[in-house]
């Protein structure tokens, strides 16, 4: 069973828990943000959030003491093709960059990407991030889709606020926005 969690993204850190369908059994998880100290706690997104998101946040500000957010409530498929878990997630917190002092910048890994986790181990595979620098609120919660595409392609098409969809190619999260 794969799990995200939900709370409006405030006052928690996001995470997706792989669980054992039969004993409830924890197989993996993956947090969305660091946590406040910024150091390992035993999950399968610590080695991807020390490389790509540690130092994209602060050391101080409301995440600090409150989560980090980015709540991937939603938008959580299964890839048979690639066997991957592919998730999306919501704006972290405190998500607006202009409000956010120096708790998130701009570049902020973890704002609203769709990623990529083998259904195995929830390492990380790939992300892509649909809003850089958003100051809008362009949650990445819509559904995932997967569809066999013109061209041969097997991908991955969520909705987009963007006022169409991004269509990726599954396998290596090339990606694209299609007009709706």
């Amino acid at each position: 069973m794969i799990i995200g969690n939900a709370r409006r993204g405030v006052g928690c850190a996001g995470l997706c828990h792989c669980l054992r369908r039969e004993t409830g059994e924890l197989v993996w998880r993956f947090y969305t943000v660091p946590n406040p100290e910024k150091k390992p706690d035993g999950a399968a997104s610590d080695a991807i959030l020390a490389k790509l998101a540690n130092e994209t946040w602060g050391d101080d500000g409301a995440w600090v003491t409150d989560g980090g957010g980015g709540t991937a409530w939603d938008s959580i498929v299964y890839d048979t093709v690639n066997d991957q878990i592919l998730m999306a997630w919501e704006m972290v917190s405190p998500g607006i960059p202009m409000y956010a002092t120096r708790a998130v910048t701009a570049t902020t890994y973890s704002c609203h990407p769709i990623l990529a986790v083998d259904a195995d181990t929830g390492a990380y595979r790939w992300h892509y991030q649909t809003t850089p620098r958003d100051r809008w609120d362009y949650t990445a919660t819509q559904q995932i889709m997967l569809a066999d595409l013109p061209l041969g392609e097997k991908g991955a098409e969520p909705a987009s606020r963007h006022a169409g969809a991004l269509r990726t190619d599954s396998s290596t999260c090339w990606m694209r926005l299609t007009a709706s």
